[in-house]
């Protein structure tokens, strides 16, 4: 009896480890379907961006549209498989072409509980690994663990915001003051440990998901996996993170974002275009203006009711004062040394002081 109950443990030991661990150490991302010997692309559109296999332990699933599947599966060998339990979500999708291919792609699984799937793993001269699954009927899935373009060398890293353009009115990016939370605002794109292209947009929060490049189109599709969303430490900021975060980036990650780099001088600019045409401009110098201690100009009174009065020193002349709300949008511009602050709401404002030597932003509250 003991031997019976050895032999089981070592069977059951081995069935185990059976399976080929490249399965569960890269993500799979569907390439294409052949179902009855003709081939199906993966839509790559809005409502269908990628399509995932999640493989994990033992368990197999994968989302199309909102639908989709979750599976037990026992490994039988180090290429077969078979579903012990298997359930459909079914939802329809927007578009009959994704539609069709959603019935394609959930269809080569479904009622295959039981019947023995083959798979093979094989790694391409670009060192890319392809995973291939058969079922039961001969129809076939080939995924890949590279679907995604990064982004190209130049575009790679961290870029500070700038400005950022809605409807065509300029929210020019607040300026970093010493401790406040617009020093965490900009955009960052890398490659995870899976070797997928990441993305992240932050201010005071962050929202950061999956990103796809296109070098020929010069476009990025841009999809949001999660968000932090928390407030910003000072409230005051908080309409300008949700223009950035919301109107900018997450009313339309549906469609594809153009992408331009262009030099100025020593600084790299970045510039975002939509669907609806807003654009977020970087650069990959930081605009952090911090308190001085010997300040260039003097404002006074602030906090301000009525006029605000500016002066300079003796050899620093004044050319041009813009004064700015807390999302950015230019509200006046003068080139005289005082400015009418009594009809204007009480809150933040950044006034922005340029002369021949110097640029100061200083930071006015209105009451």
């Amino acid at each position: 009896m003991k031997k019976i109950i050895f032999l089981c443990a070592i069977t059951l030991s081995l069935m185990s480890f059976a399976q080929n661990p490249e399965l569960f150490e890269n993500r799979w991302f569907l390439v294409h379907l052949n179902i009855d010997g003709v081939d199906y692309t993966t839509p790559n559109n809005a409502e269908i961006p990628f399509i995932e296999l999640i493989s994990v332990s033992n368990i197999l699933s994968s989302n199309i549209c909102s639908g989709g599947f979750y599976g037990l599966v026992n490994y039988n060998a180090s290429d077969t498989f078979e579903f012990t339990d298997l359930t459909i979500y079914l939802d329809e999708c927007e578009l009959n072409d994704n539609q069709q291919f959603r019935e394609f792609y959930v269809g080569f699984f479904e009622n295959q509980v039981a019947t023995i799937f083959t798979y093979s793993i094989t790694t391409e001269t670009d060192a890319s690994k392809t995973l291939s699954i058969t079922n039961f009927n001969g129809d076939q899935v080939v995924l890949t663990n590279d679907y995604f373009t990064p982004a190209p060398t130049e575009i790679e890293g961290n870029w500070y915001l700038y400005n950022v353009i809605i409807d065509g009115v300029e929210h020019v990016t607040p300026p970093v003051i010493e401790m406040d939370p617009f020093s965490h605002m900009g955009a960052n794109f890398w490659i995870d440990t899976d070797n997928i292209p990441q993305f992240e947009f932050y201010a005071c929060y962050s929202t950061s998901g999956i990103s796809n490049f296109n070098y020929s189109s010069s476009e990025v599709f841009l999809y949001p996996m999660g968000s932090t969303l928390s407030d910003c430490t000072d409230p005051n900021y908080n309409d300008y993170a949700e223009l950035y975060h919301v109107d900018f980036l997450m009313d339309s990650s549906s469609a594809p974002f153009d992408f331009l780099v262009a030099t100025e001088g020593q600084n790299k600019i970045l510039t975002l275009t939509n669907s609806n045409g807003d654009k977020a401009i970087y650069g990959k110098t930081a605009l952090t203006i911090q308190k001085q201690i010997t300040p260039f100009f003097n404002v006074y009174p602030n906090p301000v009711v009525g006029k605000l009065y500016i002066s300079s020193s003796a050899t620093t002349k004044i050319d041009v004062i813009k004064l700015y709300n807390l999302l950015g949008k230019e509200l006046q511009t003068t080139t005289k040394s005082e400015i009418d602050m009594s009809n204007y709401s009480k809150g933040i404002y950044f006034l922005r002081i340029f002369s021949n030597e110097v640029e100061q932003t200083i930071k006015i509250a209105k009451q």
